[in-house]
């Protein structure tokens, strides 16, 4: 099974968990990287920055994904979860290329809960075939945890 995981992560949580997941899978990573995007390291201005671009409904730009969908029998999208959704750059994602009729799941990583991340999902992916989710609460946090969560998650995805 060929799987193609096209995840966003701006502190590397979400990134090593997709790596650790693509791991002998006959897979290829592709990790979003926002044009321009600065690293800030005041929590409390991260935060705050990051909340104003989902509130905002910010579509940064993003670079053209180099690989044709269609040649992937699973499609896995990552995020870490932005004032209670997706991040901007998975908005970006969606807005730019069409999922209808892809096999997709997805997982996203929190440290303050959820929101609406599942159903911003659902409704953003609902021409895919959503063949599973999955939320790694609290998983910069607990990553041992978190990484053995979603290597068995996507095991049972791909056999």
């Amino acid at each position: 099974m060929k799987v193609l995981f096209i995840y966003y992560s701006y502190e590397g949580t979400t990134d090593k968990i997709a790596r650790e997941m693509g791991k002998g899978l006959d897979s290829k990573l592709i990790r979003l990287v926002v044009q321009d995007e600065k690293v800030h390291k005041n929590k409390l201005f991260k935060y705050a920055w990051g909340g104003m671009k989902v509130l905002t409904k910010t579509t940064p730009k993003i670079p053209t994904l180099e690989t044709n969908l269609h040649a992937y029998d699973l499609i896995v999208i990552g995020t870490p979860v932005w004032a209670g959704t997706y991040t901007p750059a998975i908005r970006t994602l969606f807005k730019d290329y069409d999922f209808s009729d892809l096999n997709v799941a997805y997982f996203y990583t929190d440290l303050g809960g959820e929101g609406h991340t599942e159903i911003n999902f659902k409704e953003a992916l609902k021409d895919a075939n959503i063949k599973g989710s999955l939320h790694l609460k609290n998983a910069s946090k607990n990553m041992k945890e978190s990484l053995e969560k979603a290597t068995d998650w996507i095991e049972k995805l791909t056999f």
